[in-house]
């Protein structure tokens, strides 16, 4: 004990004496405040959003604060500008010389109460899911290496988003899994393997009484580290390799083209910025292994993104992307062929006519200032649409995201008043062979002999299945309506509370997007949003607050936060106006987390 009081008061020694130099190429990750405390500053100064395209890197964030006059500022504004400079020069722990190194220790301890755990028993059925819940410890490293070379490694204790003790559903042909797969054998357009299996219940997030205190390590979590990457850069330059959560898009309800509401994705980016103009590369890395065992890899996707974000007056930016998903499969000899040719940023991916390989998805997105405080946004993406000599069999593809938002001084923080309104037609992101589906795999100790849909039994190990789309959370075939408001005292209180109504049809993204039910089949699903006569209508009620202990005492940096929500879902016949299988969850989460 003596020997870790002792370690504790050299590392808060050393901390307190030793200052570090900027970093350009380090990181902030999407979970910073920094973002929304630009995004405040920026509307109460009436400026077009900055940059949507995130996380972004130190010498970008500097380039978008040097747009701010800071001569300009009200005391509400000046304390919004001292804050984001504060977190832009937080550097690393010890500096020596050209080289430094940071270390960091979150602990956190975290309780769960809901209502309903019949209905809901998975971590989608939460608001505060699995992406959102913090692990019992977490370490942090990172070092960098002069102003151009940053690195940052995570390593976590704490529950796995799937373990031994939930059920699971065994996906091949052999077995019935309902309503899961398609009638050969599909999610989207990954076939499964024998192996294949996927989580139908969770003992964690079934719990009508939990924690985030793990009684054994079979509940962890092996899919670790969230965050991990290597950058480098300059003052106006940027290339990331990694492991982090990343999103383009101005949405609250979320984001058409990619969205940060996924555990993490793995990338690599190429990004040039300068006060008018960005412009960005991006490639993320998708699984394709749907077996469950330590199979070579066959079947892989990349998905290739590149933005061109314009700021013509401080009022306006708009960003145009054009982008493809690219399948690369083992040849029937189980040789993998990759032509390196079709990795060109430059290039226009919409022609590479192959639909085998390739699916092409366009995306623009607008932010306007109309005055101080007032901003009007939304964002477009088009799948699919019948050109001239298509197959007009092929149903078209598209969503459509808009809001307003506005933005006051109140008080010594700043409110945030906004609403958003989300409308996707049943088949984006969805087409045979290539698709815009997201298959993680994540790892779990063998289960118990379990009972399956078609009367056998079955014990599971290794990877399971999780399913999601890059995008849009809710996928196709949806109308939703979002209205919240955010007050933030910045480095001491964040208040949340908003209300969310959302109307789907039937189709969802474990139905065929076939009319035969059968994936491997054109995607000619019919139906306008919302598709068919059984609809789902739900409402979505959220309080959240969090509370930073900085200005108490300075280390260790405490915070404290409380979140209570509300979810009430029912099945709505078009045809009878009827109403039924209604069913609510009333949900509570508290919890403290210690930074050392």
């Amino acid at each position: 004990m003596k020997k870790a009081i002792a370690f504790l008061l050299i590392f808060t020694f050393i901390s307190a004496a030793v200052m570090a130099a900027d970093v350009a190429s380090k990181t902030f990750p999407l979970n910073s405040e920094i973002y929304e405390l630009m995004d405040d500053l920026y509307s109460l100064q009436g400026l077009a959003r900055p940059s949507t395209s995130r996380p972004w890197s130190q010498s970008e964030a500097k380039l978008i604060l040097l747009r701010i006059d800071e001569t300009k500022l009200n005391s509400s504004e000046k304390r919004l500008y001292d804050r984001i400079q504060d977190i832009i020069s937080e550097n690393l722990r010890w500096n020596f010389s050209d080289f430094a190194l940071g270390l960091k220790i979150d602990l956190a301890l975290e309780g769960y109460m809901h209502s309903n755990d019949t209905d809901f028993v998975l971590d989608t059925d939460w608001l505060r899911g699995f992406e959102s819940r913090r692990p019992l410890a977490k370490l942090s490293m990172d070092f960098s290496v002069g102003s151009l070379f940053y690195t940052y490694c995570d390593l976590q204790y704490g529950y796995g988003k799937v373990t031994r003790h939930d059920t699971f559903v065994r996906l091949n042909p052999d077995h019935s899994a309902g309503d899961i797969m398609s009638e050969d054998g599909y999610i989207g357009s990954y076939r499964m393997d024998s192996g294949a299996h996927i989580m139908v219940w969770s003992n964690q997030y079934s719990k009508k009484l939990a924690n985030n205190l793990l009684p054994k390590s079979e509940w962890f979590d092996f899919i670790w580290p969230k965050r991990a990457l290597v950058s480098a850069g300059g003052e106006n330059w940027n290339i990331q390799f990694g492991r982090d959560r990343l999103e383009i898009g101005n949405s609250t309800l979320g984001n058409l083209l990619v969205d940060n509401h996924t555990d993490f994705e793995d990338y690599m980016s190429v990004t040039f910025f300068s006060s008018l103009f960005k412009y960005q590369w991006t490639n993320l890395f998708l699984n394709g292994i749907t077996d469950n065992g330590e199979t070579r890899t066959d079947d892989t996707r990349i998905f290739m993104i590149h933005t061109l974000e314009f700021r013509p007056i401080p009022k306006l930016s708009f960003i145009i992307s054009e982008d493809v998903m690219f399948k690369i499969a083992s040849d029937e000899d189980g040789t993998q062929v990759v032509d390196y040719s079709f990795f060109n940023p430059a290039f226009i991916w919409h022609n590479l006519n192959n639909r085998s390989m390739f699916n092409a998805i366009a995306y623009a997105e607008v932010n306007w200032a109309a005055f101080k405080g007032a901003e009007f946004y939304g964002q477009f993406a088009l799948d699919q649409a019948v050109a001239p000599n298509e197959n007009p069999d092929q149903g078209d593809a598209w969503g459509l995201v808009t809001g307003a938002k506005y933005t006051a001084a109140i008080g010594d923080g700043v409110a945030r008043f906004y609403a958003e309104f989300a409308y996707t037609t049943p088949l984006l992101y969805r087409r045979d062979q290539v698709d815009f589906v997201k298959m993680t795999r994540y790892f779990h100790l063998t289960t118990d002999s379990q009972y399956q849909p078609d009367t056998s039994y079955d014990s599971f190990g290794s990877n399971a299945l999780v399913f999601e789309y890059i995008g849009f959370p809710y996928g196709g075939d949806v109308e939703t309506l979002e209205i919240g408001t955010v007050y933030n005292l910045p480095g001491i209180l964040k208040a949340k509370l908003y209300g969310r109504l959302l109307q789907q049809g039937e189709f969802n993204l474990f139905v065929s997007h076939n009319k035969d039910n059968k994936n491997e089949g054109w995607p000619n699903y019919e139906g306008k949003t919302p598709s068919g006569t059984n609809w789902t209508r739900a409402i979505y009620l959220s309080s959240n607050i969090e509370m930073k202990m900085d200005s108490f005492f300075n280390w260790p940096g405490v915070t404290l936060e409380a979140e209570l929500d509300w979810i009430g879902k029912w099945n709505f016949n078009s045809g009878t106006k009827e109403y039924s299988n209604g069913k609510t969850d009333t949900q509570f989460s508290i919890g403290a987390n210690i930074r050392l």
